[in-house]
């Protein structure tokens, strides 16, 4: 419809330029183009403008970014490190690193703490690599690819002492390091990443040699925290005592009957070995203990490390201590705490009291709301149970009740009547049920909530009953504490009132008038 009105027009506007010989003061040609022309111009016209974009739109710009700052497919593995080689010198250290990229990445380079000073870095070969230093880092960009790094360090003045970082750490490393002595390493297996380097001195007119004064061997200190009960736990805590920083690592015995359950923790013929890192002040790790009647710890030597013992029992086990004496201070929760001597030994005998007889639960508290319809009664029964043991708890419903569901601390439980006898499973502590039973009996002149029996003590016990609008309760009975029908009382009232009335009241009604 459009092509034919723009044809119209066309023809419209050739027709008046004929009629008024608007054509005729043009020359030849312009005469021929009029209708052409005219066409032209109304497509102009009817055209869109076109209007070039200044700038991107923002989020053109967004997905132009997001694309430049996508991180490779291999993020966050990028880079691994399998070996490092150091080798010490008397005036510095040369460390030669194999690095394996996946993509072109921007590698931390290992560095020393002061005195030392990287001196020169090269790549595959090739000096003066581009790095850059950002946040106290010296980072150097590596293309994806096998690379091997080599650094240079140099000591400033007659350095005794050196730590080397491995922002990331490979997991084998070669040392040569005559003259100097390597913690932090164990064979060819770094423990952390961190190695620490102490020079070694020789004594005038002597062969020996001894480490730099300010360098210690490893030396840490050990709290056991033993909570003996139905299931036995100890909770180890290690601090760090020396060195005052660098990685090393110790072994650790552990107790008869102790099982580590930290899955990271390494174990090896009953030693827990246990890593510190280089800013690393303490470690620990948790297990379980066997049941046993007694228990034997003993204290190492003064030079292996020192320990102080925590011992607390639940209160259905009773502790005698010998041979070490227990110190003045109270443990967490009021536990025996026992600080040993090198070489000493305590035995801990665990015994367990006869329990005397009496009830295991009681209900606390126990509400029965009972809602009677014309054809069937349902109550919800609400218990507040407290045991000391688990096990089950029969109660007797109705025998034709009906159970709707069981609760226990708002978890619904997946129980059946046999008979009318219902088994709760108990646990021990505080807990809550709550029953739902339909009872189906028609109403008749009396009703009543349904009889249940808990076989064990309740205090607080609350009963209701609600009846439909169109009953009336005419009487009540039950226990003494309980509800009370007043209308009785006050019609009574008032029939003596009302003949009170009408025998010395000056009026013709009569008694059941007044009433």
């Amino acid at each position: 419809l459009r092509i034919v009105m723009l044809g119209l027009l066309l023809a419209w506007l050739a027709a008046i330029a004929r009629a008024f010989d608007l054509t005729a003061h043009l020359p030849r040609w312009p005469r021929r183009a009029t209708s052409g022309g005219a066409a032209l111009l109304l497509l102009a016209l009817s055209a869109p403008h076109a209007h070039a974009q200044s700038m991107p739109s923002q989020e053109l710009l967004s997905q132009l970014r997001d694309r430049l700052l996508e991180a490779p497919k291999c993020a966050p593995q990028c880079a691994a490190s399998p070996l490092a080689q150091v080798a010490m010198r008397n005036d510095g250290a040369d460390v030669t690193i194999e690095v394996d990229a996946g993509a072109r990445i921007a590698f931390p380079l290992p560095y020393m703490d002061a005195p030392a000073a990287l001196a020169n870095v090269t790549l595959d070969g090739k000096a003066d690599p581009a790095t850059v230093r950002r946040d106290g880092q010296t980072w150097i960009a590596l293309e994806r690819g096998v690379h091997r790094i080599g650094l240079g360090f140099g000591f400033g003045g007659d350095a005794d002492h050196a730590v080397l970082h491995f922002p990331l750490a490979p997991p084998r490393a070669q040392i040569s390091a005559t003259g100097w002595q390597t913690s932090g390493i164990d064979g060819t297996k770094l423990l952390s990443d961190t190695l620490t380097f102490a020079r070694e001195r020789a004594l005038p007119n002597s062969d020996k040699f001894e480490t730099a004064q300010q360098v210690f061997p490893p030396y840490v200190t050990l709290t056991r925290s033993i909570a003996l009960g139905l299931d036995s736990r100890v909770d180890n805590t290690v601090q760090r005592i020396a060195p005052a920083r660098g990685g090393f690592a110790v072994s650790v015995p552990l107790l008869p009957g102790e099982h580590v359950t930290n899955p990271n923790i390494k174990v090896e013929h009953g030693q827990v070995q246990v890593v510190f890192d280089s800013n690393q002040g303490g470690a620990g790790w948790s297990g379980t203990l066997d049941p046993a009647g007694a228990l034997a710890l003993h204290a190492p030597g003064f030079g292996e490390r020192a320990e102080t013992w925590e011992i607390a029992a639940a209160p259905l086990l009773h502790l005698s201590f010998a041979g070490v004496p227990e110190s003045g201070d109270n443990g967490p929760g009021g536990a025996h705490v026992f600080h040993p001597l090198p070489g000493e030994t305590l035995q801990v005998h665990i015994t367990r009291p006869p329990a005397l007889g009496g009830d295991s639960i009681a209900f606390d508290q126990v509400t029965l709301d009972a809602t009677r319809g014309d054809r069937a009664l349902e109550s919800t029964l609400t218990l507040a149970a407290r045991s000391t043991r688990g096990g089950e708890q029969g109660i007797d419903l109705p025998r034709d009740a009906q159970l709707l569901g069981v609760q226990r601390g708002g978890e619904s439980l997946e129980l059946n009547l046999h008979g009318g006898h219902l088994a709760l499973p108990v646990q021990p502590g505080v807990q809550t049920f709550a029953l739902r039973f339909r009872d189906a009996s028609a109403l008749g002149m009396s009703s009543g909530t349904p009889q249940v029996a808990l076989h064990a003590r309740a205090a607080n016990i609350k009963l209701s009953l609600s009846l439909p609008q169109d009953r009336w309760v005419l009487w009540t009975w039950g226990p003494q504490a309980g509800p009370a029908v007043l209308y009785w009382a006050e019609l009574i009232a008032l029939l003596i009132v009302a003949i009170a009335l009408a025998r010395f009241a000056p009026t013709p009604l009569r008694w059941w008038q007044w009433l």
